[in-house]
């Protein structure tokens, strides 16, 4: 009995499909471990961990939740130089792997070693980034100071180049000596009046887990500038 057409065409499309990637690698870790959200592809989890990640470590363990005795692992980390999941770390019927690098994973999974690819999945591992904090002056003049907070940032990737910061859910507290400037909304880069004293400035910085990173800067007004250069 000849085949419908459209039942050929149906088997066709499904042998040209990609394999499916989804949120499908799970994390184990002794430490902490919070999840940042994915703004370029939705379903590849990005992990963030308390501790610092150590080279040869097992404090963090990536798992697949697909296991089977017949399946044949194959564990890349990704190529910023060439946006590619080409760097092998582990082969073999190994459902986990342990994470001795921060950056990206991808997990292809195939029915035996040389046999076709069932699965494929991928995720990021980072640390949290807050060992160091500053403050630089963004923009400034008679009526305005504009402020901003810097610590470490990381970026991730996604298949067409395109790259974010990760999401690493900062707060930032500030304040001033001369108790003036309005740092209600607690932002990054507040927009203040302008102060008429040299002040100095504090940032506290807190991210995901309540680890906490601060930093200051002595802040000479520019009125202050003004009348120095006019009295001399």
């Amino acid at each position: 009995m000849a085949i419908p057409h459209k039942f050929l065409l149906l088997f066709l499309l499904a042998a040209l499909l990609p394999p499916k990637t989804n949120a499908q690698i799970t994390v184990r870790s002794a430490s902490d471990v919070e999840t940042s959200p994915n703004l370029l592809v939705r379903e590849d989890s990005i992990y963030v961990v308390r501790d610092q990640i150590i080279e040869g470590g097992d404090q963090v363990i990536l798992e697949s939740l697909s296991q089977s005795t017949t399946y044949y692992y194959e564990w890349t980390r990704y190529n910023a130089s060439t946006n590619t999941w080409t760097i092998p770390v582990a082969t073999g019927d190994i459902a986990s792997y342990p994470v001795s690098t921060a950056g990206g994973y991808q997990l292809t999974i195939r029915e035996g070693m040389n046999g076709s690819v069932l699965e494929q999945h991928r995720c990021w591992v980072f640390n949290s980034p807050l060992a160091e904090a500053a403050i630089e002056v963004v923009n400034e003049n008679c009526d305005f100071l504009e402020l901003r907070a810097i610590t470490d940032s990381t970026l991730y990737y996604g298949p067409d180049g395109r790259y974010a910061l990760v999401d690493y859910g900062l707060t930032y507290h500030w304040s001033a000596s001369t108790g003036e400037g309005d740092f209600s909304e607690a932002q990054q880069a507040p927009y203040i009046d302008a102060p008429v004293e040299d002040t100095d400035f504090t940032v506290i910085i807190t991210d995901l887990f309540g680890n906490e990173a601060s930093a200051g800067l002595s802040y000479t007004a520019i009125a202050v500038q003004a009348y120095t250069v006019s009295i001399w």
